[in-house]
């Protein structure tokens, strides 16, 4: 729940307006002055309306050739697309509004896009072009010394390292950024600013220097009336509490997060609160406690995932009646063109019969029996013509209706899987935790291990469930999401207590259930074997390093730094449970395991194909 802020950018459009209008007429200025007023106002309330405004305004000056007023537009609709999720149409707007700007030499507003463009890539993982945008976007703040800017592109970059890792260059530029904020008195826009530094200093393990900053910002949320930033910076107090083993404030903060999260009505503080009351009372050795806020917090955590499914579903079920609807509003309104173009045809016919009857009586019978046989014959046809397309209608009906039940039938097959992979994901996670409390009373350090490793299998098939839970395609899985997922779960230190640095490189690739969890599987067994036995050299950085690729066969490319394996050594007669396990495996995938001895460390090959 360490919600790492990054702080959104207040453009003043009224500075911008002051000099970008000169040269308009006062109908013109007024009628931009309230597309761009109505944008504002509805921007937080209805964000969908509020964008319609600002395009309105960016249509508006682009079409009556008001430049830098279309500027303030586009960068007010990358501004209200990056609020609402919509990262790349954020990106593209800002994009045309630096263009704008920056050929009319604009630098307060080239400044601020910039600014914001870094944000953008920074919340896409795109570190070094984000970097790129808030030092450039520096550069003009220290030319038009502006000292508030400045102190938030220092956050940007202090948000950029603390995303990238790298806790003391973050640590740097959130320090400048609070030294500039306090000289400007500004303290008041500081409470994400502190929740920062308060994150760097608990990932460093400096608990107290973390308190400290979590203090202050929890002191200033308070004076604000923020609930919602009260409930994270409690959240964060507690879990420093647990980490001290000091129960009872932990208990105390987290159950302050709860009622938190009933005021605000906020689900993810109250799941939050639940997972640290029952860390704590795991931590605490009060197991059917700890046991009873894990299922509080899987209960809701599960819901809540349903209820984004369902939201998803009576949205696309929506959008199909919507389609429909249009579909017999057009039909209907052909049938009646088709009506009305019959009748005409009647009258037309009818007039000209009229004049001919009055130009020569003698035709009249002529005329009249020939116009009744065609009536006749008009009215045999017509009849004819109802009962078919009575008949095609009909059909239509009761095919729509199959259609229907077909459609019923599916959505209820799909959600039942759904629901399977649900339980299965729950029953094993069940697992998972009856092993994690069984472990908390064993002595032995072998059967801990034993324990441990248990337990990283039955997540590794877990997470597939899990996965699998959350897509539309219930038959295959994505194998660098699977393997990302698997790998955030295992072991992150070797048997030295250091970091383990992972580099992955893996193919976006659809596997079915019979390859991927085997796969998986292999990959879980060969990192504990080398987090356990590879890694003894205290002068080197542990490394592991995995490929996946899909060239004729698939094929994996496991590697560490570490000491490397015995000559001689056979996966087959090692005598180990691990690599029993994975011969096993690779024999199900019916896959060729060879182990390289020409690179530094253990080096894994497995060619396999698609069960």
């Amino acid at each position: 729940m360490q919600r790492f802020s990054t702080y959104k950018l207040i453009v003043l459009f009224a500075v911008f307006l002051s000099h970008s209008l000169q040269g308009q007429t006062d109908e013109d200025t007024l009628r931009y002055r309230n597309y761009m007023d109505s944008s504002k106002i509805t921007q937080y309330e209805n964000p969908d309306l509020a964008i319609y405004y600002a395009t309105k305004a960016a249509d508006f000056g682009r079409e009556n050739g008001f430049e830098l007023p279309t500027g303030h537009a586009e960068f007010q609709l990358s501004r209200l697309y990056k609020s609402v999720g919509k990262l790349n149409a954020a990106k593209k707007h800002a994009t045309e509004a630096l263009r704008i700007y920056e050929k009319n030499k604009f630098d307060k507003g080239t400044m601020k896009v910039k600014l914001n463009i870094g944000h953008l890539h920074v919340q896409q993982d795109d570190y070094i072009k984000g970097e790129k945008y808030y030092l450039e976007a520096l550069d003009l703040g220290i030319k038009l010394k502006d000292t508030l800017s400045i102190a938030y592109i220092y956050q940007g970059l202090g948000n950029r390292f603390y995303f990238d890792d790298s806790l003391s260059a973050a640590e740097v530029y959130m320090s400048k950024s609070e030294e500039l904020l306090n000289l400007l008195g500004k303290e008041q826009l500081m409470g994400g600013l502190l929740v920062n530094l308060g994150n760097i200093k608990q990932d460093r393990q400096q608990l107290n220097e973390a308190k400290a900053y979590y203090l202050k910002a929890l002191k200033l949320y308070t004076s604000q009336n923020n609930l919602l930033m009260q409930a994270l910076v409690r959240y964060n107090l507690g879990d420093i509490h647990r980490k001290q083993e000091d129960f009872d404030s932990a208990l105390l903060e987290f159950n302050q997060v709860l009622e938190l999260g009933k005021q605000t009505q906020s689900w993810e503080d109250i799941k939050y609160a639940y997972l640290g009351l029952s860390n704590t009372y795991q931590d605490s050795k009060e197991y059917e406690s700890a046991f009873l806020y894990l299922e509080k917090y899987h209960d809701l955590k599960d819901s809540l995932s349903a209820a984004d499914y369902q939201k998803e579903v009576d949205k696309w079920e929506a959008q199909y009646l919507s389609e429909k609807r249009e579909k017999e509003l057009e039909e209907i309104a052909k049938n009646q063109q088709f009506k009305h173009l019959e009748d005409q045809k009647k009258l037309r016919k009818q007039e000209v019969d009229l004049i001919r009857s009055r130009r020569n009586q003698t035709l009249l019978w002529v005329v009249g029996g020939i116009l009744i046989l065609l009536l006749i014959g008009s009215y045999s046809a017509n009849q004819r013509f109802k009962r078919k397309n009575s008949l095609i209608l009909e059909q239509k009906r009761v095919l729509n209706e199959q259609n229907q039940l077909i459609d019923k039938s599916l959505k209820e097959k799909e959600l039942l899987l759904k629901e399977i992979h649900h339980r299965v994901k729950n029953n094993l996670q069940m697992i998972s935790s009856l092993l994690n409390l069984q472990s908390q009373s064993l002595k032995s350090e072998e059967a801990l291990k034993a324990f441990e490793n248990s337990k990283n299998r039955v997540r590794a098939i877990a997470s597939v469930h899990a996965i699998l839970y959350t897509k539309k395609d219930l038959a295959k899985i994505n194998i660098r999401e699977y393997l990302n997922d698997l790998i955030r779960n295992q072991f992150s230190k070797d048997n030295l207590g250091r970091e383990v640095k992972y580099q992955i490189d893996v193919d976006d690739k659809e596997l079915n259930l019979d390859t991927a969890i085997p796969l998986g599987l292999i990959i879980n067994e060969l990192i504990t074997n080398s987090l356990k036995h590879a890694f003894k050299e205290e002068s080197k950085q542990p490394e592991i390093t995995i490929q996946f690729s899909d060239e004729e066969v698939y094929l994996l490319d496991y590697r560490d730094n570490g000491e490397g394996l015995p000559k001689d050594f056979s996966n087959r007669e090692s005598g180990s449970l691990g690599f029993e396990i994975i011969t096993a495996l690779c024999d199900q995938l019916d896959g060729d395991l060879e182990i390289s001895d020409q690179t530094e460390g253990a080096h894994f090959i497995l060619k396999f194909k698609e069960q």
